[in-house]
């Protein structure tokens, strides 16, 4: 019998003029996996004579039903947003950080990755190609890493001819891998005319589920075969979930929530260095910045943007505003540090931690009566995008990590 330990999950990426045309696993896809065929059998009704219903049966349509779940991390979330979110991409940066930015087109159709996914134990082995998301779920909770779930579709389930893939006759190593820590997360919230990113509502999120409709689905065509021709694109969007503890904050949500105002949401998680501190300008110009934090003169501010986090000698500050020739405006405290004054000559760096941030412009859709956590009061609320028309995104996603290209 089969040994549930010995179950392996493995995945590879299908050239895009081949799309669902089967290829070697090269990577190890950490998490669980629940796949099954669930294939279009048609059964004829007939007058026969007898009271069985049905004497004869023929399958119409192939198609395999995926369930991925694992612990959210920096490196694989990039396999679910490449088949569901955008595809044909990769992290962009000349050194060790790699920045990755999935934007949804909203006015053309999408490029998505399809992939060839191997899964099984020691029994036996199955693949099935052309695999892509229909939904993507990224939550989080207090004591507890992030976790992902993809519901994913493919042409057919088929025993793999030789087993799992071994390059070179060896089994594919597991890659190394850092989870995204939920209390690293940050939640911002904006009016839709303003700038997203821009205002922390600290001590208010406790738990949250974002999950992405991609709009995909098979498509079939008469074209000789019984496996889906294709893919299809329809209506996508973000339904986002959190639970708030109930404060100020959360008051002004409520109020905005009866007048279905639209918000800009941000929630940041921060990682470990992807990077050692690169792109040392000069330094910091003479008066270094005003206690407040919105004065912060260099010599070359050619390489600083907006969302970027930036240091000034050991002290991480975050870009939230682009600079103009001689200042840097509107710089923020970042990871528990304060906004202080510095002279001279202080070395102004990057800081490239690994980071994934859920962007989304929407109206409250739903906002839950009171309940309570030890003792606190907390409300569930829920969120649908829907168009802005200033913040033009609908949503986006994006990875700062290591990995350039997947694997």
């Amino acid at each position: 019998m089969g040994i549930k330990a010995l179950r392996q999950l493995q995945i590879g990426e299908e050239a895009l003029a081949a799309q669902g045309t089967a290829v070697p696993a090269t990577a190890v896809l950490l998490g669980e996996l629940e796949m099954k065929s669930s294939p279009t059998i048609y059964r004829a009704p007939e007058h026969r004579g007898q009271l069985a219903e049905f004497s004869r049966s023929v399958k119409i349509a192939n198609l395999a039903e995926l369930v991925y779940t694992g612990s959210a991390t920096f490196e694989q979330i990039l396999y679910l947003l490449h088949m569901g979110v955008l595809g044909n991409s990769s992290g962009v940066g000349a050194g060790d950080a790699k920045y990755w930015t999935f934007t949804p087109s909203m006015a053309a159709a999408g490029v998505f990755d399809s992939f060839t996914i191997e899964y099984g134990d020691d029994i036996e082995q199955w693949e099935t190609e052309f695999c892509m998301a229909s939904e993507i779920e990224i939550s989080g909770a207090m004591n507890e890493p992030m976790k992902m779930r993809g519901n994913i579709f493919g042409r057919k389930m088929t025993v793999c001819a030789d087993g799992f893939t071994k390059p070179g006759g060896n089994a594919i190593d597991p890659p190394t891998v850092e989870d995204i820590l939920t209390q690293k997360a940050r939640l911002y919230i904006d009016a839709e005319t303003g700038k997203i990113g821009a205002t922390e509502k600290a001590s208010q999120l406790i738990a949250f589920t974002y999950t992405i409709r991609t709009g995909l689905t098979p498509k079939r065509y008469a074209d000789g075969s019984i496996d889906f021709s294709t893919y299809n694109e329809t209506f996508k969007g973000v339904d986002l979930r959190m639970t708030f503890a109930f404060n100020a904050n959360a008051e002004v949500e409520r109020l905005l929530f009866d007048g279905e105002t639209k918000r800009l949401i941000r929630i940041e998680a921060v990682g470990g260095v992807a990077q050692a501190d690169e792109d040392t300008t000069a330094n910091v110009g003479a008066g270094g910045w005003t206690i407040d934090g919105t004065n912060l003169l260099v010599d070359d501010s050619s390489l600083v943007a907006a969302d970027r986090v930036i240091k000034v000698d050991s002290e991480r500050l975050l870009v939230t505003a682009l600079p103009d020739a001689t200042h840097i405006t509107a710089v923020r405290a970042y990871e528990g540090t304060t906004a202080a004054t510095h002279g001279a000559g202080a070395a102004l760096n990057y800081v490239h931690d690994k980071r994934l941030r859920l962007d989304l412009t929407g109206i409250y859709t739903d906002w839950a009566t009171l309940s309570e956590r030890d003792g606190e009061d907390v409300v569930e609320v829920a969120m649908s995008t829907q168009r802005g028309t200033t913040y033009t995104k609908l949503f986006e996603v994006a990875v700062v990590n290591k990995v350039g290209s997947l694997p």
